[in-house]
């Protein structure tokens, strides 16, 4: 992201706020011969229905201005087009609910930030070790694919679901596109979570 680029100033300071969260979640080892290829087929969006939602939700955030101007001069034209943006974001919905493979998996308790990730696992990995994640974000379906080194994997009690292993990893490579789309998933989070403490204490 540019130094002189105001917007991504903002999300730079939020870069490393992080939640607690729950991520649909697969990873596998990636080699060190087979990490540049993979990168670049990642970069490329070869994984297209996956990371379907995302690529949307980056595209709209590039178009949010250019439909506030078209909003002022020909409204009738910019709802018209903000129906268009809803029946295009169902189809991308509908290509990630219909991905079998991920959406059975259980959703992972994380604690998650633009820089990295704290993930429990039923298996523990050396320290350097490199892993390809495929996350899933809720509630959005929001699909990123990135590379992630372990820092640590330390044993922890059974949890309910049968975790056995807390690891925690920098992320290595993450699109600037996915990066963002994960700053704003934190942000709303953080926006829900501020909200919901506010009407417990008012209650």
């Amino acid at each position: 992201m540019s130094d002189t680029n105001p917007q991504g100033e903002a999300l730079d300071r939020r870069e490393y706020f992080r939640i607690d969260d729950a991520v649909h979640f697969q990873y596998r080892v990636v080699a060190d011969a087979d990490r540049a290829a993979r990168e670049r087929c990642i970069d490329q969006g070869l994984e297209c229905d996956f990371t379907v939602m995302s690529s949307l939700a980056a595209i709209g955030q590039q178009s949010a201005a250019c439909l506030r101007r078209i909003e002022v001069g020909n409204p009738d034209v910019a709802e018209y087009l903000a129906m268009l943006e809803k029946k295009i974001g169902i189809l991308g919905r509908a290509f990630i609910a219909h991905d079998a493979d991920l959406v059975s998996h259980r959703a992972v308790p994380v604690n998650i930030s633009a820089g990295g990730v704290a993930m429990h696992a039923s298996e523990s990995f050396d320290p350097g070790v490199v892993l390809e994640l495929h996350m899933l974000l809720l509630p959005g379906l929001h699909g990123l694919i990135c590379h992630a080194q372990v820092v640590s994997s330390e044993a922890i009690e059974d949890d309910e679901d049968g975790y056995t292993y807390l690891t925690r990893l920098n992320f290595t490579y993450l699109r600037d596109n996915d990066r963002d789309t994960l700053i704003r998933h934190i942000l709303r989070k953080q926006g829900e979570m501020l909200r919901q403490l506010r009407c417990s204490k008012e209650a």
